[in-house]
């Protein structure tokens, strides 16, 4: 049995009218033993899924990827592989000074609203930002470049 304090939860999955099923991500190949993300799904098939949430610690998964899920000690929806790439990026998102995650993190939340970006917020001061379009990515990259240069965030792409 998994330790729930080990599972990492979206509390506002970007599709969730959209998704009818949980399955998990081992987060081990990640830097991250023991620990597990629960990601909302569609369900496509036996063991085929389309995701509905942006993964926050997981690399090359992606909201509308189509996974394909194994067994796992005893979970039963695993997250193995992507099957069907959505075509579409994240970008993950962290405040560097505590003191200015709430604040920095609203204006991250209105600029992704602006531009139509869907983000997932795991906490203030780390988000999961989609990126439909090559153009959504360079217009929020152009937004966000006064915390970018000042390094008053720090950006991953994955």
């Amino acid at each position: 049995m998994v330790d729930d304090d080990l599972i990492a939860v979206h509390e506002r999955p970007v599709w969730k009218e959209r998704a009818n099923f949980l399955v998990h991500i081992d987060l081990h190949p990640w830097g991250l033993p023991g620990r597990l993300e629960q990601l909302w799904v569609r369900r496509e098939g036996e063991r085929l899924f389309e995701l509905c949430c942006i993964p926050f610690f997981s690399y090359g998964f992606h909201l509308g990827d189509v996974v394909e899920t194994t067994p796992q000690n005893d979970l039963e929806f695993v997250v193995n592989r992507v099957v069907s790439p959505s075509g579409r990026r994240n970008i993950r998102i962290a405040v560097i000074n505590p003191d200015d995650a709430e604040l920095i993190t609203k204006r991250l939340e209105v600029e992704c609203e602006n531009l139509c970006c869907p983000y997932e917020v795991c906490r203030p001061g780390y988000m999961a930002i989609d990126l439909p379009s090559p153009n959504h990515e360079r217009v929020l990259l152009t937004a966000i470049n006064d915390l970018l240069q000042s390094r008053a965030i720090m950006m991953e792409e994955v």
